[in-house]
C-alpha cells in the first residue's frame, strides 16, 4: 500500500493481507520495483527519490490470414519512416497464419488504457503493402492485433532499451 522510507532509503513496503485485510510491514535490505509499465505509478510515492519517468514504446503485431512463408520467418526492409526498429517488417508463420510486425510507437499514459486503434492497424497495413506490394494486405486479412509495452531509451524515446535498469536510490 506504500513505501517504508527512512531518510532517502526505501527499506520496505507496507502490505495488506488480502485474506484478513490486516496491514503489515515487510522490511528488506533491498527493494526491487518490478512493475514493468506500472513502475512510473509505483515510483510516484517516492517523490524525494524520483528519477526521470521511464518511457515506453507501444509494440504492435498483426495476426493475419496470410500464408506462404512456409516454416521460415522472413524480414523485409521497410522504406516508410516511422517507428519500425531497425527498419524491417517480419513475417512469422504461426498456426497456419502469419504474424506481421513489430511496429513501435512512443506511448504515454496509463498501461491500463493500452489498446490498438484502427488508425494504427491501417498505418501498419499501408507500410506492409509499401514494403511488399505483391501481398495486397487488406483490413479483412487482419484477424487481430496484439499489443504490449516495452521500455524505450530515455535519450531516444523512439528506440528500444536493450538492457534492464536497476536504479540504486541509496547511491543517487
Amino acid at each position: 500500500t506504500q513505501w517504508l522510507i527512512t531518510g532517502r532509503r526505501v527499506e520496505g513496503v507496507k502490505a495488506v493481507d488480502v485474506t484478513t485485510g490486516k496491514l503489515f510491514d515487510v522490511r528488506a535490505r533491498m527493494v526491487l520495483a518490478t512493475g514493468g509499465p506500472w513502475n512510473n505509478s509505483l515510483r510516484s510515492g517516492l517523490k524525494s527519490l524520483q528519477a526521470s519517468p521511464l518511457r515506453w514504446l507501444k509494440a504492435i503485431n498483426l495476426v493475419t490470414r496470410v500464408q506462404g512463408t512456409g516454416q521460415a520467418a522472413v524480414g523485409v526492409r521497410s522504406t516508410m519512416p516511422g517507428g519500425r526498429i531497425p527498419g524491417f517488417i517480419f513475417f512469422t508463420p504461426w498456426q497456419g497464419r502469419t504474424i506481421i510486425g513489430t511496429t513501435y510507437i512512443p506511448y504515454q499514459g496509463s498501461p491500463d488504457g493500452l489498446q490498438v486503434t484502427e488508425q494504427e492497424i491501417q498505418s501498419m497495413i499501408d507500410e506492409i503493402n509499401t514494403a511488399l506490394p505483391a501481398l495486397i494486405l487488406r483490413r479483412a486479412d487482419v484477424l487481430f492485433a496484439h499489443v504490449g509495452l516495452l521500455p524505450a531509451k530515455n535519450e531516444n524515446p523512439a528506440a528500444l532499451e536493450p538492457h534492464f535498469k536497476l536504479i540504486d536510490h541509496s547511491r543517487e
